[in-house]
């Protein structure tokens, strides 16, 4: 339905005008709560101290790796956080330098969700 606005001439008719509305403010984008998030990590990160300089030894790279398997089934079985994480960080643990980067990416990016979770985000 348009609102109408009626006006009376100098002669005595009148006149239907339809209501001009206020122009509409623009939508303001909200911020990403991703960027928040990796603001955060950021912060966190920056408290730990130095990186360690090498990578896992190989001696424990077969141990890693078995332990990865043992929670990537308590995940399937129970598909708790907890083990999705230890899960994941056995599995970066175990990997080589050339699949090093995507394991701890996937680590990253599960850490990440469950605490956007906790956030409600």
């Amino acid at each position: 339905m348009t609102d109408i606005e009626t006006t009376e001439t100098a002669a005595g008719e009148t006149e239907a005008k339809p209501k001009r509305r206020a122009p509409r403010k623009a939508a303001t984008d909200k911020p990403d709560p991703m960027v928040a998030l990796l603001a955060e990590m950021r912060e966190a990160f920056s408290h730990l101290g130095p990186l360690p300089s090498q990578g896992t030894p190989e001696h424990r790279r077969k141990h890693h790796d078995g332990r990865a398997a043992a929670w990537g089934q308590q995940y399937a079985h129970e598909g708790t956080s907890d083990s999705l994480l230890l899960s994941l960080a056995f599995e970066a643990s175990a990997t080589y330098e050339a699949e090093a980067r995507y394991a701890l990416l996937q680590l990253a990016g599960a850490a990440l969700a469950l605490a956007g979770k906790l956030d409600g985000k």
